[in-house]
C-alpha cells in the first residue's frame, strides 16, 4: 500500500530540516535518507505549497459572493421566475464585475454549469 500524503509530507519536512541543519547535505541524499520524493522535497524548499492547500480552480466568487448568488437563485424560485443558466450567469457576472471593477471580466457558460454542479 502506498504511503499517505501526510506521511510523505512529514518525511519531506524532516528532510528539509536536516538540509537546514547541514548546509552540505544535498537534496538527493536527504530524500533517500528520509524516504521522501526528491522532486517534492525541492519544490517545498522553493516555496511551492502542497496541492491540497492551494484551493480549487473554480474560484471566481468568494464565499460571501457564492452565498449571495445562492440566495438570489432562491429569490428567483420563490418569485415564480425560475433560475435558468442565463440568469445565473448574468448575476455571477455582475458580482465579478463589482468585485474586480474590470468590465471585461465575466463568467462563461461552462463556468456557470460547473458552478451549478457543485
Amino acid at each position: 500500500m502506498p504511503p499517505k500524503s501526510r506521511d510523505i509530507e512529514e518525511r519531506i519536512a524532516r528532510a528539509s530540516v536536516a538540509m537546514d541543519e547541514d548546509p552540505r547535505l544535498k537534496g538527493t541524499k536527504a530524500a533517500s535518507q528520509f524516504g521522501a520524493p526528491y522532486d517534492r522535497l525541492i519544490a517545498r524548499r522553493r516555496g511551492r505549497p502542497t496541492s491540497h492547500t492551494r484551493g480549487g480552480t473554480n474560484k471566481k466568487l468568494s464565499e460571501p459572493e457564492d452565498e449571495a448568488l445562492k440566495e438570489y437563485i432562491l429569490i428567483l424560485q420563490y418569485s415564480s421566475y425560475g433560475a435558468n443558466i442565463k440568469a445565473i450567469r448574468e448575476a455571477a457576472g455582475r458580482l465579478v464585475f463589482w468585485t474586480t471593477g474590470d468590465p471585461d471580466s465575466s463568467v462563461s457558460i461552462r463556468w456557470t454549469k460547473r458552478w451549478m454542479t457543485r
